[in-house]
């Protein structure tokens, strides 16, 4: 469940909340697991920020999660920071790809109670397009050059 809110006292800025529950249920045909595969019960808050007046943009975000395993229970943190580029529909139809292309990139950092942490960059792509794009049989508007 996500909820998404602009402040007023902020311009351009949106605080994003999002509550995710993963639960892991036995099957008949999921009974012979992988040994390397954990049966994990997963709840997450991530609370993010999100500053864009334009093309370009930055973000923070949080992430706490709850993790019921086997094993016992554990508590594990995220953050990101990161910058974020809108990439113009002008310039993605004269590189001939289909759809709205935003790229991500980011610092991210995670720590889990008892197993330690990790960091490093994080880099993301995502494309919002649908066949008919990508097959090139919708029809586009001409771009000013």
């Amino acid at each position: 469940m996500t909820a998404a809110g602009r402040f007023f006292f902020l311009p351009d800025t949106t605080l994003i909340t999002t509550l995710r529950y993963d639960r892991a249920v036995r099957a008949p045909s999921r009974d012979d697991m992988p040994p390397d595969v954990v049966r994990r019960n997963i709840v997450e808050l991530t609370p993010s920020l999100l500053y864009k007046p334009g093309e370009f943009g930055g973000f923070v975000e949080y992430t706490l999660r709850f993790l019921e395993e086997p094993g016992g229970r554990r508590f594990a943190h995220a953050s990101r920071i990161g910058v974020l580029w809108d990439a113009p529909l002008d310039r993605t139809r004269r590189w001939r790809l289909p759809g709205k292309w935003q790229f991500e990139i980011s610092y991210a950092a995670t720590e889990v109670e008892e197993l330690g942490d990790d960091q490093g960059l994080s880099v993301r792509v995502h494309v919002k397009t649908n066949l008919k794009q990508v097959l090139g049989r919708e029809k586009v508007p001409p771009t000013g050059n």
